[in-house]
């Protein structure tokens, strides 16, 4: 498994690359002021972003990677989960499709978020508001239609999920030996059909990736995954099973 960056062409496997790429950000990106934290939003082609955190005193908030895409979600915000180190950075838990008393949905999910910092700031929770949501790739399979999908399933003794189906695992708490309560995390395994597919060009690294929308259990995500994940082009029509990271945007609310 690559990690998040490699899903969208950037390359960084130490904390010395990470300050170089950081740097980058810093210098060429698009700076969004807020009341406590600053983020730099460093456009990378094809829809591949860093986002930069910088606190009072130039001080490093948090850096993540993300993908502007065509997804677009109606949700509940119900509560934001700040990362315990960094300020920047944070998570939001929703109602996917929310019902009309907004007590509930079709499914929850937990997601990190773009500018947290000034999300949070703007937009109080209980919340409705339409979310762009990218799945980056911990694990891929491909089908090419759905027969080979469920052939797969019962070859290898797998529950017979539906071939859209998204089950937010990240918020399936485990509880560790010595009897600590596991945090909720911005993963799911998520199954649907390829609505488009395309081969994206990093234009800072020159590196590839994969950009999929990909039709699910009640919403449209885009996906995204470097050439690892994705040995074979997929094409429309086929079935893509996978483990993701979760990484949202805010588009508008109310």
């Amino acid at each position: 498994m690559g990690s998040h960056y490699e899903n969208i062409g950037f390359v960084v496997t130490d904390f010395a690359g990470m300050a170089e790429v950081g740097d980058q950000v810093l210098a060429h990106g698009v700076k969004i002021s807020g009341p406590q934290i600053d983020y730099y939003c460093l456009d990378a082609g094809g829809g591949a972003e860093l986002w930069l955190a910088i606190g009072a005193g130039m001080v490093f908030e948090g850096m993540t990677p993300a993908y502007r895409g065509e997804s677009r979600i109606p949700v509940h915000i119900t509560a934001y989960l700040p990362e315990e180190e960094y300020f920047g950075e944070g998570k939001l838990h929703c109602w996917v499709n929310p019902s009309d008393d907004a007590a509930t949905g079709e499914y929850p999910m937990l997601c990190d978020v773009v500018e947290y910092a000034g999300i949070r700031a703007r937009l109080h929770v209980p919340a409705r508001a339409t979310l762009q949501l990218s799945a980056f790739a911990h694990s891929v399979r491909c089908y090419p239609d759905d027969a080979q999908y469920y052939q797969f399933q019962e070859d290898n003794d797998g529950a017979p999920l539906a071939v859209e189906t998204f089950m937010p695992i990240g918020l399936f708490l485990k509880t560790d030996e010595d009897g600590t309560v596991q945090k909720p995390r911005p993963m799911a395994i998520i199954t649907g059909h390829v609505l488009s597919a395309s081969r994206v060009i990093n234009t800072i690294t020159q590196q590839p990736f994969y950009a999929l929308t990909v039709q699910t259990a009640g919403a449209v995500i885009d996906v995204v995954g470097d050439l690892e994940h994705f040995p074979i082009a997929p094409e429309p029509g086929w079935v893509v099973q996978g483990e993701y990271w979760l990484s949202g945007r805010i588009i508008d609310n109310g």
